[in-house]
Parts: structure tokens; sequence; C-alpha cells
């Protein structure tokens, strides 16, 4: 209506054929469409037929302008309360308390990236899973269910959960210092245990930070070549050729020169300063 009665203009008749007093006409209705910051008149049909709108919608808009009401205020959503699929407080505190029943783990590696509050359920949960588990419950004991929609809103909504491991995260020491200090009884020897991983997870993030320093400045980065000599052949050749170096060290100098030509050879591919280590 408010959008109309910006559109709707009220004028005295321009002639009058009744007397004033025996008209039923006391007032003449504009309809007009702004277009570039210029109003436009229109007739009736065309202003609802552009609009898309019905007679009645009109027709009411005009009774209440000409009633003196001006002031078109939004009637939805006024009356509260009346909906029975209403959503307690105490409904979304059960739904909670569901979700975080599941057992959800850190990540080791990922928990920077992903976030201080990110946990990993198990891979075999999904969403609908968790919901038929809440709907059983909830059925047990005699308490209201909620729809999938809503269960699903609070999951994404207020936790930072996600489904299964994350594809770099694998490190067995955490994996076994955590079980290592759950089996601990003695308070000392689990301070130590503590101790040990805290100073893990320390050297850990070093050199996490250490490899994304280099990942992002790779000009100034280690540039490094690794062979199979086994492989390639270069030991049996060695041990075998040539024949008439029986002495071990004659064949060792020259297994340092094949060392030393590669190392040259990588140098002026790579066109840096390379440091020759060997075993």
């Amino acid at each position: 209506y408010r959008f109309l009665a910006d559109h709707i203009d009220i004028t005295e008749p321009a002639r009058r054929e009744v007397p004033e007093n025996n008209s039923r006409r006391s007032f003449t209705y504009k309809n007009s469409i702004k277009i570039k910051g210029f109003r436009h008149q229109l007739c009736e049909k065309m202003f609802l037929a552009t609009l898309g709108l019905k007679d009645s919608s009109l027709r009411k808009t005009k009774l209440k302008l000409h009633q003196g009401i001006t002031c078109f205020d939004d009637g939805r959503g006024r009356t509260r309360g009346v909906n029975k699929f209403q959503i307690t407080e105490e409904t979304k505190n059960r739904i909670r308390q569901h979700i975080m029943s599941f057992k959800a783990r850190e990540s080791h590696y990922a928990r920077k990236d992903a976030g201080p509050q990110r946990r990993y359920l198990d891979a075999g949960l999904s969403l609908a899973r968790m919901h038929a588990m809440y709907t059983e419950s909830m059925v047990e004991q005699q308490l209201p269910n909620c729809s999938l929609s809503l269960y699903r809103h609070i999951f994404k909504s207020e936790f930072d959960f996600r489904f299964g491991n994350p594809v770099n995260d694998s490190c067995g020491f955490c994996d076994d210092m955590y079980a290592s200090i759950c089996r601990e009884t003695s308070e000392s020897k689990k301070a130590i245990l503590k101790k040990q991983h805290s100073d893990h997870l320390v050297l850990a993030e070093n050199a996490r930070h250490c490899h994304k320093i280099d990942h992002n400045d790779p000009e100034n980065g280690i540039f490094s070549i690794t062979t199979d000599i086994e492989k390639k052949g270069l030991v049996s050749t060695l041990m075998t050729w040539p024949m008439h170096l029986d002495n071990f060290f004659e064949r060792s100098w020259i297994a340092l020169g094949y060392l030393w030509f590669f190392k040259h050879l990588a140098q002026m591919c790579s066109g840096r300063d390379l440091k020759f280590n060997h075993f």
C-alpha cells in the first residue's frame, strides 16, 4: 500500500456536471509512475497492468487515502507467539548437547589455517545420521523432536565441525602422546609427557613457519636435486669398472668425481651456489 500511495495524487475535480452537494465524486485520483526522475501520468488500467496488480489493491489504497490514512505500517509479524511450531530455547539446548556428545578431535597440522575451534568428527558420521540418532533419543525420552533443517542450522552456525580427517593431518607422535598421557596415573610423569608434547608442537610449528617462508620466497630458498645412485647403476659401475683398479680407495675417488660432476652440472642449470653434501 505504501508504494501505491506514493504514486497516487488526490486533486479536486476539474469540472463538475452535478452540483457539489449532490455529487458522489469528491476527489480525482491521478496515477503516475516515475521514470528517470519524472512522473508520467497513466490511466488506471495501464497503471495496474504495468505494476501487475489487481483492482482490489488500488481500491483499498484509495479508501485509506480518502479516510486520511497516510502512514502505512507493515503489518507482517505483528502477532507473536501464535506459531505452534515455535522453537524454544530448551529445544535448541538439547540439540547443542547432542552435537557436543560426539567425540571430536583437534587437527595437528591444519589448526592454524582452519582456526582454533575447528574439530573433526568421525568419518562415518553425517548430519543425516546424527539427526537420526537425535530423533531416536527424543522418541525414547518422549520429548519434542526437531527437523533436519534446524539441526543443520545449529550445527553449521554454532559449531566449527568437519567430518573425517584433513588430508595433511597424520602425526603418529601426537597420537601416541595422547594415549600415553591418558594411560599415565602418576602426575609427575604425566607432566613430563605433556612437556614433551608441548615441545613437539612448538618444533612442528617452527618447521611449518619455515616451510611457509621458503614457499613464499622461492628465489632465496634452497634448490635441491635428488638422485638414486644405486638405481642409476652408478654403484654397480664403480664396483666393477675399471677392473684394473683393485684398490677400493681409487674407486671411491672416482665416485667422488662423479658426484662433483653432478654438483657442478646442477649448479649450472639452476644458476645458484649449491652446497655439496656427500655421505
